[in-house]
């Protein structure tokens, strides 16, 4: 009876062992296959805990980047090596040793915190105060803080590093300093925040590349956007600025924008056969995708793999032997000065074709290409216009930036140069003679045959059925006494002769 009451006991006191372990354990990270975090759970770095999206496709915890101790809080593709970081929490304040822990607070905010130090390393700062929120992280990589009577709290998206995913709306991201630092790099990109709908990218504070403005399909500086079939992006006005943002026609592709540490923007989709990255594309890639290669307006080309600069038409280099040795940032300057207003003269336009909008336009609401045209010739400020599908009347009432000139049909637009009269004047003299004097010369040449057959015909007529009398020929030249009358039928082939040369 004693034996049995003591089993009992022991049975009892082992159930409520596993019940107590249970209680601690659902205290901390359930399980690595879950996707949220709530109050009262922890994810500690030392026990390599996550969060791993429904899907399978994001993971949220701790990681180091290459050959580094540092600890850091992310979010990265699952299951895909090497291990591709999106997002950063802590960037520029890593923990030295795995002693981070991950929680939500009793006001609702995520934060991250040194076990060893009990000191705050970062947090999401929200100042919405929730008793209810939970953490998810979701397929699509975003990372959100949620409540139940609040909603929405914070999400990662609103605050990305260097990596821009489906579905971000986003101004602006920044490299990381190296590839086993994740701090804030010295390469930034996002949209104009002047509100031009055109992508910058720069170097500190000095651009380093500009996309032309967004013509609701693509951006007009990239010809090679629609190609590398980029598809599903927009632009979003909000307060006076714009927010760039895409999706994927195919959600199981992996599609990512890096602004990465060397100073270029690489896309790349992920091939699960290969289990590697492929670049789609990147910027700047060669020359004249830099901003500003040739100075205020040179036209940059690139041909064969080499840049080269011109000034546009009607103007010449600023400097003529910097030009020369390679150095374009001078510029080019007008060659003649502009008509309008002067003497009642008019300027006229030039077509620079397969162009590179240049920089710094203004908008105008016409919406069409003659109103276009009209507004920029009644306007003796306008110096260049153009009329582009999806955007409008643009034009620029000073040096054009930032052009250049792409190769083949189709890429680019059309920019209309304002010019003085004169340099269509000169021009047109120029064809004139390298129209004229060709066609002149085959009429000489023409009318040169033509007598030549023609004489020909005469000569060898007049030699077959009246031959010259030598012996007469040669007395006249010897007394050097041309007869002006012939003494009789003798003398009449001379005569008939005479007057054939002379006709």
């Amino acid at each position: 009876m004693f034996f049995c009451t003591c089993k009992r006991m022991n049975i009892k006191s082992f159930s409520f062992s596993i019940l107590i372990l249970f209680i601690t354990f659902s205290l901390s990270l359930p399980s690595h296959a879950t996707d949220t975090l709530t109050k009262n759970q922890t994810i500690s770095d030392g026990d390599g805990q996550t969060l791993i999206s429904s899907n399978s496709v994001f993971e949220f915890g701790f990681f180091s980047p290459n050959t580094t101790t540092n600890r850091y809080v992310g979010i990265w593709y699952y299951n895909v090596t090497p291990k591709t970081v999106v997002w950063v929490a802590n960037r520029t304040n890593p923990i030295p040793t795995p002693t981070g822990i991950l929680s939500i607070n009793t006001d609702g905010k995520l934060v991250l915190q040194n076990s060893v130090t009990n000191s705050t390393i970062w947090s999401t700062n929200i100042t919405t105060t929730s008793t209810d929120a939970f953490l998810v992280v979701g397929d699509d990589g975003n990372l959100v803080l949620n409540s139940t009577k609040s909603g929405l709290l914070w999400q990662s998206f609103n605050f990305p590093t260097d990596t821009f995913l489906p579905g971000m709306t986003v101004s602006n991201f920044t490299s990381w300093t190296s590839d086993k630092d994740p701090s804030p790099g010295n390469y930034t990109i996002g949209m104009d925040p002047f509100g031009s709908q055109q992508l910058f990218m720069w170097e500190g504070s000095v651009i380093r590349w500009r996309s032309g403005p967004w013509d609701r399909t693509s951006f007009t500086g990239l010809p090679g956007m629609a190609s590398a079939n980029l598809y599903g992006f927009n632009a979003i006005p909000n307060n006076g600025k714009f927010f760039f943002t895409y999706t994927v026609y195919d959600k199981s592709s992996q599609l990512r924008f890096v602004m990465d540490s060397d100073g270029v923007e690489r896309t790349s989709k992920y091939d699960k056969q290969g289990k590697a990255w492929g670049v789609v594309w990147s910027n700047p890639q060669s020359g004249c995708d830099y901003y500003d290669v040739c100075g205020a307006n040179g036209l940059c080309s690139d041909d064969k793999g080499e840049t080269k600069c011109e000034c546009v038409e009607g103007f010449v280099p600023r400097d003529g032997e910097e030009w020369g040795r390679g150095d374009w940032k001078g510029g080019c300057v007008r060659r003649a000065a502009l008509d309008c207003g002067v003497n009642g003269t008019s300027d006229r336009f030039f077509a620079v074709a397969n162009a590179k909008l240049p920089d710094f336009s203004d908008f105008l609401n016409i919406n069409n290409g003659n109103g276009c045209y009209d507004a920029c010739m009644k306007n003796c400020s306008c110096l260049a216009y153009a009329f582009v599908e999806g955007i409008g009347c643009l034009n620029w009432g000073r040096d054009l930036v930032d052009v250049r000139r792409f190769n083949g049909s189709g890429a680019g637009n059309n920019v209309f140069l304002r010019l003085a009269a004169s340099e269509f004047d000169n021009k047109s003299k120029i064809w004139i003679i390298w129209i004229v004097m060709p066609i002149l010369a085959a009429i000489i040449l023409v009318l040169c045959i033509y007598f030549f057959w023609k004489f020909k015909g005469r000569v060898k007529d007049m030699w077959v059925k009246k031959p010259w009398r030598q012996s007469s020929v040669v007395n006249h030249a010897i007394s050097n006494d041309i007869k002006t009358e012939f003494s009789g039928p003798s003398d009449y082939g001379e005569k008939e002769m005479m007057q054939r040369f002379q006709s």
